[in-house]
């Protein structure tokens, strides 16, 4: 009797540890359980499986948890470290992208930063007729980047080397003509340049600029007003 008693003991002693494990409580937590108070035994830490933050609570103070109908989790944990950009381009233009392409993001705020293609989807977006998705990832270590926000993004499709590159900010019209302000030992000197290819954030500069030349970036409006005001006193 006594050795069916042990073992019948012994048996429901293991089933519990097993439940106790499947809740995620380790051996110490275990161990140290018959040194608990009783009501310290109504309390059950919840451990997410990930590092991250919590971005929702589903359930409020006392509510069931787990049963036919009722909520399955507790919270949502996200790893917010870093961040998935997910963008929609036409089937036209996706043919011209490649994985590994990289990709420059600004937001709202102008916030920008620079990533590379890790995914083009070879489905076509159900959301978005002709249109797929083209995906990658971004680091979020500092928390700048908000997941559901908008951004643009600029992809370019062809690179080639070229002599002289110059901010446009550097570049003024005068005349009708592009001009830029070169460093003199008296100041700046207005100079017509032969512009060629033009991004949103730089410009070529085919003829009328040596390499080495030091020219103007900022405030090129004011050196530009500043050229106007002798033939306005004139």
């Amino acid at each position: 009797m006594r050795e069916n008693a042990f073992a019948v003991s012994k048996l429901r002693y293991d089933l519990a540890r097993q439940k106790l494990s499947a809740l995620d409580v380790d051996e110490g937590e275990i161990a140290e359980l018959p040194k608990q108070p009783v009501a310290n035994l109504r309390r059950y830490a919840l451990r997410s499986p990930t590092a991250g933050r919590v971005i929702e609570r589903r359930v409020d103070l006392g509510a069931p948890v787990g049963g036919d109908q009722q909520e399955k989790e507790v919270y949502v944990i996200a790893d917010m470290s870093s961040v998935w950009v997910e963008l929609i381009a036409s089937a036209p233009d996706l043919a011209l992208l490649k994985e590994g392409d990289s990709i420059a993001i600004e937001d709202s705020t102008h916030t920008k930063a620079v990533g590379k293609t890790i995914f083009i989807s070879p489905m076509v977006s159900k959301r978005h007729p002709y249109h797929a998705g083209d995906r990658f990832k971004l680091d979020n270590a500092d928390g700048r980047w908000r997941p559901g926000s908008f951004v643009s993004a600029s992809i370019p499709l062809e690179r080639r080397a070229v002599g002289l590159l110059l901010p446009r900010s550097s570049l003024q019209m005068i005349d009708g003509k592009p001009t830029v302000f070169v460093r003199t030992r008296e100041g700046f000197d207005a100079r017509a340049v032969q512009t060629g290819a033009v991004t949103e954030e730089a410009v070529e500069v085919v003829a009328g600029l040596k390499p080495g030349e030091i020219v103007a970036v900022l405030d090129t409006f004011v050196l530009k007003s500043e050229l106007g005001k002798p033939k306005a006193d004139e």
